[in-house]
Parts: C-alpha cells; structure tokens; sequence
C-alpha cells in the first residue's frame, strides 16, 4: 500500500512526526479509522469508470453481484455474521455524488489493494461457474468432528461387516485434512456433507464412554478377551481414523440396511447437510469467533464517514494519520479489478478446495 500524499502543500505531514505515522493494524481493537481531513486528500480513486468500490447511490450497500445467477452468497450465522452490511448509524457510507471523493487509481502497481496473506486468507474466486466452496483456514476450521453425544456409532448387526484387527499394517487411518479427507459416502441419493456446528467443528473424536464398541457377531472375527486392553476403539482423529473395510465386494462404509444404520443424526440447528450442487449448495456457516467474513465489529472497527465537516482525517496529531495495513488473519480485503468484476484474486495452489471435493465425489459414484 502506497501512502497517499495529498496534493496541497498545506496537507503535508509533518516530518518531526514521521516516526508516529503508523501503519493501521486492524487486529482486535486497534483499527484507527479512515477520516478525511480535506478535500484534497482523496482516498478513494479518481476515477470512477475504473474502480467504484462502493456505490451508494442504492440503498445502503448492495452485495456483491456474482456472475453465475446460481452463485449464492455466503449465508453467515443469523446475527453474528452480516454480509458487509453496514448499520445506519455506524457507517457513513461513501457517496458518489461529491465530485471530490475520488479513488486515487493513478497507478496500479503504486495503489495495490490489500491483499490477504496468502496462507491464511481464503479467496473466493467468482468466475468459475462451479460453485466452489469456502477453504477455511486450517487452524480455523476443524474438519468434520460432531459432538460426542451427537455422533451415531456404528452399530455392527450384519456378519459381512467386520472390521479389521487393530493390529493388522494394512489399517489405515484416515486422515482428514485436506488431501486425506476421505468423505462418507451415504445410502440417500443426495450426498450430503456434514456440516457441524459452530463451536463444535472439529475431529470425530467420539468419547469412551460414548463409544458403541464394535463388537462383531461373526466367530471369526471375535476379539481376543485376553487383549481386551488392545483393543482400540476407532478414534477418528488425524492419524487414528480407521478404516471401515468390508469382506463383501460393496466394501461399504456404512451397514448395508439402512434401519441399522443412521449415520450421524444431528439437531437441524446442529448439524445441517451441505449439498454439494449449485443451486442446493450452502456455504460453511461459521461461528463469529471461528470465521468472520469481513464482520466489522462495533468496536473494533468504526466506519468510514464521508462527511468532511463531521469527521477530520487528523485531529491535533499527525500520528494519528495512519495507513492501512491488513493484518493476515484479521482483515479479508475486497480486491477488484477490471469490468469482469473479480471479487478476489487468488493464487492457483490456494484455491484447489472445491476441486478435490468433486474429484472424491465423482470417485465414490463409480464405485
């Protein structure tokens, strides 16, 4: 980010005070906010045929329009995760009607948007037609874990289903994070992806005495009563998911009648099915704390007011001119381009989530 130098002499920082002017740090409570001191100092670009970051002249702030009719937004939790909406009282939205407000586009390379740290903000890239979902940041978002009294274990009722001994080096162990993560292929037509709850997303790690062991009927396949202790319980974990493998050629992950079985029965307000194709396709709803999606808190961060007499960019200080800075995790920053309208660019390594969900999805209907 360039900082923006206005053009007025009488606008110049002070040189004394270099060493104040920070940088904004939009972490926690540290965002100092966007003021403007005169009409000179533009920070929005000049040019409006080129850039238009918010248009005001609809009704408070129009979401972002994608290009597949199909494409829906992000559907955030109720009243914790606004799209980027701002309230009436808080945020002074920018209006185009004031000829002096200006995005400074002079150059590209010396006026870059902010762009996320590569690693750690997701992008979600508008252009391809296929609905691709929301790769959330590993620390962030657990994969597939339901609470330990929600989660229906596996019930052992048919002789053809066994499971393998513990001991056995074929086991293997699913792992579930982004390459190794295995989906479970239900009985319904609708393949449905688990969708846990908010605070509760993280690894099936069922609880002892949660745990139904398994417990197979067939004589063959009985546990050793004297290495009871040996016994593990299928713990699906990173590295300690068993495998369900079947003796018949189906090699089903889950029994073959369906009364049997009722894999992971949640409250709807718990646990609600993503279905994976375009029109049916929900994004991750997330908990605030897990996942905001550019949500401005109240405190943390105030809104950009456009009006010069009731708001100055500085008052008194030079120090308090700040520049933006996003901080990695903190700040999911808009970055358009030109008019085919990208929502964010992102690197091709970044953004494989969706891809690897088709290719094993497309792999379990031909078995």
């Amino acid at each position: 980010m360039q900082c923006i130098k206005p053009r007025d002499r009488d606008l110049q920082y002070t040189k004394r005070h270099v060493k104040d002017l920070q940088y904004i740090k939009p972490h926690d409570k540290d965002l100092q906010h966007i003021k403007r001191h005169d009409k000179e100092l533009h920070y929005i670009q000049r040019h409006d045929r080129d850039l238009q970051y918010i248009k005001r002249h609809e009704k408070d702030l129009q979401y972002i329009k994608r290009h597949d009719s199909n494409l829906q937004h992000i559907k955030p939790h109720d009243t914790d995760l606004q799209y980027i909406k701002p309230r009436d009282k808080d945020l002074q939205c920018i209006k185009q009607h004031d000829k002096e407000l200006h995005f400074i586009k002079r150059h590209e390379k010396d006026l870059q948007y902010i762009k996320p740290h590569d690693k750690d903000s997701q992008y979600i890239k508008r252009h391809d037609t296929d609905l691709q979902h929301i790769k959330p940041h590993d620390t962030d978002l657990q994969y597939i874990k339901p609470r330990d009294k929600d989660l229906q274990y596996i019930k052992q009722h048919d002789k053809e289903l066994h499971f393998r001994k513990p001991h056995e080096k074929d086991l293997q162990y699913i792992k579930p994070h982004d390459k190794d993560l295995q989906y479970i292929k239900r009985h319904d037509t609708d393949l449905q992806y688990i969708k846990p709850h908010d605070t509760d997303l993280q690894y099936i790690k069922p609880r002892d005495k949660d745990m139904q062991c398994i417990k197979p009927r067939d004589k063959d396949l009985q546990y050793s009563k004297r290495h009871v202790k040996d016994l593990q319980y299928i713990k699906p974990h990173d590295k300690d998911l068993q495998h369900i493998k079947r003796h018949d050629k189906e090699l089903h992950y889950t029994q073959r009648h369906d009364r049997d079985l009722q894999y992971i029965q949640r409250h709807e307000k718990d646990l609600q099915h993503i279905k994976r194709h375009d029109k049916d396709l929900q994004y991750i709803k997330r908990h605030d704390t897990d996942l905001q999606y550019i949500k401005p808190h109240d405190k943390d961060l105030q809104y950009i007011k456009r009006h010069d007499t009731d708001l100055q960019y500085t008052k008194r200080h030079v120090k308090d001119l700040q520049y933006i800075k996003p901080h990695d995790k903190d700040l999911q920053h808009i970055k358009r381009l030109d008019k085919e309208l990208h929502y964010i660019q992102r690197h091709d390594r970044d953004l494989q989530y969706i891809q690897r969900h088709e290719k094993r999805s497309a792999a379990y209907k031909t078995t």
